[in-house]
């Protein structure tokens, strides 16, 4: 299975936050759910000190502390942070899913590269809280 870069477009969130990789062909939530989870966990798997790591990222979140480190990315995405949830009040226009890839998209894929767990766990935090939709409310981009 082919696996391309993709960052749903119309949700109010950086690039470097939402991008994933998923398989070519239809995507759904639920496929971009797990790609954010495999995102995370291999995030934390480049961790040299993993635990830490993961405690931090729980902390900064305000999740419960996940005990099983292979299971970290669900833990966050999937059960912690109701991803899904807050991805529905964030969609700014049509919804993004399903979205159709077929090509990988070169700026996702920067992006998923040039974001370690810190950068994208202080984005979460920012996002998660809602600073970054009132940032934009100022600007005038939300109504």
């Amino acid at each position: 299975m082919k696996l391309v870069a993709f960052c749903p477009k119309g949700i109010l969130a950086p690039n470097r936050f939402l991008a994933v990789m998923v398989p070519a062909g239809e995507v759904r939530m639920s496929a971009w759910l797990d790609g954010m989870s495999d995102r995370v966990q291999s995030m934390l798997d480049k961790e040299f000190f993993k635990a830490r790591a993961a405690k931090k990222t729980c902390e900064k979140l305000g999740c419960s502390t996940c005990v099983d480190l292979d299971n970290f990315g669900e833990h966050i995405i999937k059960g912690e942070l109701d991803f899904a949830t807050w991805i529905n009040c964030s969609i700014t226009g049509d919804n993004p899913f399903p979205a159709n890839v077929s090509e990988q998209d070169h700026d996702a894929l920067v992006s998923i590269e040039s974001t370690d767990l810190k950068t994208w766990v202080g984005l979460a935090s920012l996002v998660l809280s809602g600073e970054l939709i009132k940032g934009y409310a100022r600007a005038g981009r939300v109504k």
